[in-house]
Formats: structure tokens, C-alpha cells, sequence
């Protein structure tokens, strides 16, 4: 019996995140893209490290009603993750696996901007601004988190898949305001070339 050799695989799809400090508890969407190397250790176990790059975008909007008007607020957030999984793969059949492990997040960029319109006794209004600088609006920012991950993929073909995972953050990208929640969840096509 020759052992099965490594190989690599590209990987693209699409996740949510929930957000946690806000009252709606809405889900924030956005795009992954990376790629990954199996590395055989049995028939049915294998060691699968990646990297995947995820992009995430939110906005938020709040409405307050006075006497002569609204004061509208939006607030848009754009996130820029580079994630490494470490994950063990277990092959149930030819068709399905299932896979389980850490992943160290490291958070490469965050944008705010928040948009005011203001529609008062008539007249309308609009504001735009950053709060990067203002010690006032921007949270204090942990570059690095941890999550574990719980997924599966099912095979389309030997090289073809489509997977799903779960990861629970365990530590925060940020501890004021807009924090990543502990839920990711990610659907992905990929392929292996072997």
C-alpha cells in the first residue's frame, strides 16, 4: 500500500458573520478566497493547514424621530481578515468528510464610515465621516483572534467539493463596539489538484 502523497487545493466562497453589539443581531456578509494542502496520515485522517483571505462588510442603520423631522444615521464597516485553519479531515465515505480544528485569525484592515441625513423642518442634510483617528468613536482593535472550526465538505468528484463550516470565535478582533460575535459561518467550492 503506497501512501497517498499531499497535495494542494484553492478554495472560494462566501460567509456570514454575526456581529455582536448590535441590538438587531444581524448577520454581516462577505466573500473568502485561499487555498489549502492535505496532507495524508491514514486512509481515512488527514491534516489540512490553509489560508484563506475574507472580506466582510456591514452596515448598521438607525433611525431617531423628533417633532419637525429624522436624524438618519448609517454606519458602514468594512473588514479585511487573513485566517489560518488547522484543520484534522476524517473521510466518512468517498463522498463525505468532516473536519475539525483551531484557526489564529489576524485582522489586516478595518474601515467605518458613517453617513447623517438630516431632514429637519424640510430641509435635508447629509454628513459623512471616518471615525478612524477619533479616540471618541474608534474601539481599541486586538489584531489577532482564535476560533474552532467544525465543518464538512461533500465531493463532487475526486478533485471537486463543497464544503460548510462553523467556527466559534474564542477570542475578539475588538472589545468595543462592532466585535466580531463567536459565529462564522462559510460555504465554499474548491478544488484539489491531485
Amino acid at each position: 500500500d503506497v501512501k497517498a502523497k499531499s497535495y494542494f487545493g484553492l478554495k472560494a466562497g462566501f460567509n456570514a458573520i454575526k456581529l455582536s453589539e448590535h441590538d438587531d443581531k444581524s448577520l454581516s456578509f462577505g466573500f473568502q478566497i485561499g487555498s489549502t494542502l492535505t496532507i495524508p496520515m491514514s486512509k481515512r485522517f488527514s491534516f489540512q493547514p490553509e489560508v484563506l483571505l475574507q472580506l466582510v462588510n456591514y452596515s448598521d442603520k438607525y433611525v431617531n424621530t423628533y417633532s419637525n423631522g429624522t436624524i438618519t444615521q448609517e454606519s458602514k464597516t468594512k473588514s479585511t481578515l487573513l485566517l489560518f485553519p488547522l484543520n484534522f479531515k476524517y473521510a466518512i465515505s468517498k463522498k463525505v468528510d468532516v473536519d475539525l480544528g483551531p484557526t489564529v485569525g489576524l485582522l489586516l484592515d478595518r474601515n467605518e464610515k458613517i453617513i447623517e441625513t438630516q431632514n429637519i423642518d424640510g430641509v435635508i442634510t447629509v454628513y459623512e465621516f471616518t471615525p478612524q483617528g477619533n479616540p471618541y468613536f474608534t474601539p481599541k482593535e486586538n489584531k489577532l483572534a482564535l476560533a474552532v472550526n467544525l465543518g464538512t465538505n461533500y465531493n463532487f468528484t475526486e478533485k471537486v467539493y463543497l464544503g460548510f463550516r462553523y467556527s466559534l470565535f474564542i477570542s475578539q478582533f475588538q472589545n468595543i463596539d462592532n466585535t466580531l460575535d463567536n459565529s462564522l459561518f462559510a460555504f465554499s467550492l474548491g478544488y484539489n489538484f491531485k
